[in-house]
């Protein structure tokens, strides 16, 4: 999504322009203010209505590109892109079986040549710089996949122009041939199609085979691509070695579209429950349906992140949104998610959604935004004019919490409304503390666990806790047996009737767990940490040096112990004496998210439009502890130590409840 966040600030000044142009050219045709956008390079642009001025379908194309090209930006520097690709595609061919950790390098390598630096140069309007021969050859290309492609004849126009006929795929692409870069790329098994009557026209299942084949091609390997210059040259761009889910939608895109196959991509701007947003695909079948699909990752028809909360989704075009340009022809300040016009909302045709009406006494009238929370502050998902103090969103999914923004002039952020829950019905529940109530809450994470987290974490379940008189364990004093695998620091009261041992130790003998441990803390009567020497299963997984005993003991939650062998592997103490233990505390391999022993945190309550401290208190144990916190309070908890992962939560029958 980083990507995307960057071309909507590069669009912001782009669409403006368009804003204006309307405003103040009322009387003009689109097309005209397209051609009077091109500058000195309309005549490039004629060109290209008069050479389709006896083709009445060809010419529709046409003005349908020149008249929402505004907006769509290049790299102004052309030949330092050129030959940054050239270098880049000659070092992707040397890594593509080398460790992470050695493509990683390469990459830092290749971002730290001159060549790279071409963004620098800044972007030019597409409308600018396009020439009549490029865009005559890019429509001829779409018109004949259009009318030969078995999987392209059920598109009427509009979809056409929307899936087979722009020149590029995304922002920043370069102005080239790019379909016959990838026309029959990934084209393997898809013939056999043509033997069944059922699927031989079927775009989606042209799309499964494809699919199948491309992600056998690249490998996807989701570890981001978090570089100023992303990869966009469609003959490059299955050689990266690593993406993000944005990086394989793209590519699907290309791969599909080079074929004649109409797809799309679509997207969720940020999850109800976290910061973060997510990219996909969707193909369109032949009953009219919008099909979804992840580029290179997972098959049409399987449903994306399945169970994890959407509130707002939309789909990438190529003409621009009329809500958005009045939008921006307003004059108000405009925030960076709506500075780009080239999307529309599909949100209806993935989740339960509602419209959602507001009120403000004494708001001005304008525009005002719903927002979802977005580390301590709230990002906008739609936005709607507000009238004598009432708005009324549309499509807004429900099961979440949002709030009403508005900005100034000089984009200050300020909230309107309380936070409210969005039930299944529709229904609004405001949160708003009860400063008369107060209560305790007992807190062991400050961010919700994550799919991505829970398959490393449950590697705890099974594991055992010992203590012995020899360091070899022929026999031992069972502690503790692991009953679940939570992604949180644990805790194990120890028994004084173990008695005093010399030897304590964490072991782990269920099969492909590999002993994964982050943390092992063994603590005294005095509740202080206690220390010894390092004893357990030599060696790391793989032989990674990052990986061994010592790690276990680092106060690192995001470093592990990994055992070279998937199951018997332990990590534990020798204390040079018997000790009495009276607690053991461990973490299994996660994010770094739950409560740590001596880091400071900070409990907030939202009141007012603002974040109000409750205090900081300093982590003892596996948990932190707040006195009097204010009922129905929408609640925030910061780790001043260290970390950036927070998320807003309630508290409900001693339960954190997370949004």
């Amino acid at each position: 999504m980083r990507k995307l966040f960057k071309i909507m600030i590069i669009t912001l000044s782009v669409a403006l322009l368009i804003g204006c142009e309307k405003q103040q050219q009322q009387s003009a045709s689109k097309i005209e203010q397209a051609l009077k956008a091109a500058g000195s390079n309309r005549a490039e642009l004629e060109q290209v209505l008069e050479h389709y001025s006896g083709d009445s379908l060809r010419l529709a194309a046409a003005t349908f590109l020149i008249e929402n090209m505004p907006g769509h930006v290049s790299y102004r520097d052309r030949d330092g892109e050129k030959a940054f690709y050239h270098i880049a595609d000659s070092l992707f061919e040397t890594i593509s079986e080398e460790a992470y950790d050695r493509r990683r390098a390469v990459i830092d390598s290749l971002m730290g040549l001159k060549v790279a630096q071409f963004w620098n140069g800044g972007y030019v309007q597409d409308i600018e710089i396009i020439s009549a021969d490029f865009l005559v050859a890019n429509i001829d290309s779409a018109f004949n996949i259009w009318e030969r492609s078995p999987w392209a004849r059920h598109l009427d126009f509009d979809e056409f122009c929307e899936t087979l006929l722009p020149y590029k795929t995304t922002e920043l692409q370069p102005l080239d041939n790019w379909r016959s870069q990838m026309k029959n790329r990934y084209t393997a098994g898809i013939a056999n199609l043509a033997y069944c009557d059922p699927y031989r026209h079927s775009p989606v299942y042209a799309c499964i085979e494809m699919n199948k084949t491309l992600r056998d091609s690249v490998k996807p390997d989701i570890r981001g691509f978090d570089y100023a210059v992303q990869i966009l040259d469609m003959g490059v761009k299955p050689k990266v070695p690593f993406g993000n889910c944005g990086h394989y939608a793209d590519l699907a895109i290309a791969a599909m579209r080079s074929e004649g196959i109409p797809v799309v991509k679509d997207y969720i701007p940020i999850w109800s429950f976290r910061t973060l947003g997510h990219e996909w695909n969707a193909v369109l079948d032949t009953e009219g349906r919008w099909v979804e699909f992840g580029g290179a990752l997972s098959e049409p028809g399987v449903e994306e992140k399945i169970g994890e909360r959407k509130s707002k989704v939309l789909r990438r075009t190529y003409a621009h949104n009329p809500r958005v340009l009045e939008l921006l022809a307003s004059g108000e300040y405009v925030p960076v998610s709506f500075r780009s016009p080239f999307f529309t909302d599909v949100t209806a045709s993935y989740i339960p959604c509602t419209d959602v009406e507001v009120e403000a006494a004494g708001e001005e009238d304008g525009y005002a935004y719903i927002a979802l929370s977005d580390w301590t502050g709230w990002r906008p998902i739609e936005f709607a004019r507000m009238e004598e103090g009432k708005a009324t969103f549309r499509d807004i999914g429900t099961n979440s919490i949002y709030t009403v923004v508005r900005y100034d002039s000089y984009g200050a952020q300020r909230v309107v409304t309380p936070p409210f829950r969005l039930d299944r019905k529709g229904e609004k529940h405001y949160i708003i503390p009860d400063e008369s109530r107060l209560r305790t809450v007992t807190l062991n994470r400050k961010f919700p666990v994550l799919p991505s987290v829970t398959s490393a974490a449950v590697r705890i379940n099974g594991a055992e806790l010992h203590a012995a008189d020899n360091p070899d364990f022929p026999s031992y004093r069972l502690i503790h047996k692991v009953a679940d695998g939570f992604a949180t620091a644990h805790e194990v009261k120890v028994a004084d009737t173990i008695g005093a041992h010399r030897y304590w130790r964490y072991k782990q003998d269920t099969p492909g767990t590999y002993c994964n441990v982050a943390e092992l803390k063994f603590i005294d009567a005095d509740n202080r940490e206690m220390s010894g020497k390092i004893i357990g299963t030599p060696g790391a997984y793989k032989e990674v040096p990052y990986a061994t005993k010592e790690k276990a003991f680092d106060s690192d939650p995001l470093t592990i112990f990994e055992a070279p062998t998937d199951a018997g592997g332990w990590v534990g103490m020798d204390f040079g004496e018997p000790v009495r233990v009276a607690a053991i505390e461990f973490t299994g391999r996660g994010d770094g998210n739950a409560i740590e022993r001596g880091d400071l945190y900070e409990l907030f309550y939202f009141k007012d439009g603002a974040w109000r401290s409750l205090g900081q208190k300093t982590g003892e144990g596996v948990a932190v502890t707040f006195d009097n916190v204010p009922e129905n309070a929408l609640l925030l908890l910061r780790d001043r130590t260290k970390g950036k992962d927070e998320r807003i939560f309630t508290y409900e029958n001693g339960e954190q409840i997370w949004w």
